[in-house]
């Protein structure tokens, strides 16, 4: 099967996304437009924004407010050309875009400070699971699992109330929005979970799964997400 998937790759190359080319990788993308995407350097340890000093690795809302999640990273900023992919995978289905976000959260997980058991997706609600018809996180994290040959369930973290969508709120209300909004179904003690997001905002959103995962006893909670959404 991988040999057939090769030749289907040589006989019948995809066209780049940016630079419109013929390219035989399996990504939508060409490894020069790949290399040239601008990959966010490792930022604040907690919630992956840049930080604009080195000399603490957490940023001031970090500092401020103790935070569950203890390692986060993000491969880009929540910009072009990034953001409308995403839109388009979310909203309109394109699926294909799978296999590029899965490659590009792999190469930055390598960066991660803790080892992890487990990898888990950032669970939708069941009625906007419904309405969309595929958890955008799940798609990545079961195809990540797949490539780094590591354990992967997706029944493990729900979410358990509606909540709006965090990009339509000011960020003073994105922590109430999701506050208690998830649960942890099993017992995972000693256990040290990644966890994969599409796009973090304000970190309201991992904070509230970090902490879920927490009470029924991980280890270690990271994050690995496609974006970082960055205040102006």
């Amino acid at each position: 099967m991988r040999y057939l998937k090769k030749c289907c790759l040589h006989l019948l190359p995809q066209q780049c996304l940016l630079c419109l080319h013929n390219t035989n990788t399996r990504f939508i993308l060409c490894q020069p437009c790949l290399s040239w995407l601008t990959w966010l350097p490792p930022g604040c340890t907690q919630c992956a924004l840049p930080l604009k000093q080195m000399n603490s690795p957490y940023c001031g809302q970090c500092l401020s407010h103790q935070q569950q999640t203890d390692h986060t990273l993000a491969c880009f900023s929540y910009t072009h050309p990034i953001r409308g992919w995403i839109q388009l995978y979310k909203f309109k289905q394109h699926l294909y875009l799978h296999p590029l976000f899965s490659h590009c959260i792999e190469q930055v997980c390598q960066q991660l400070l803790h080892p992890y058991d487990l990898i888990i997706p950032m669970p939708i609600y069941t009625q906007r699971l419904r309405e969309r018809g595929f958890n955008q996180c799940d798609l990545i994290a079961k195809r990540l699992a797949k490539n780094l040959n590591r354990p992967y369930a997706n029944h493990i973290l729900r979410r358990k109330k509606a909540t709006r969508p965090q990009l339509t709120l000011p960020a003073h209300q994105r922590w109430h929005n999701v506050a208690n909004s998830f649960s942890t179904t099993v017992d995972i003690s000693d256990l040290s979970i990644l966890v994969i997001e599409d796009i973090i905002t304000t970190g309201a959103t991992i904070h509230a799964a970090a902490s879920s995962l927490k009470e029924r006893g991980a280890k270690h909670v990271s994050v690995c997400a496609l974006a970082r959404a960055i205040p102006l």
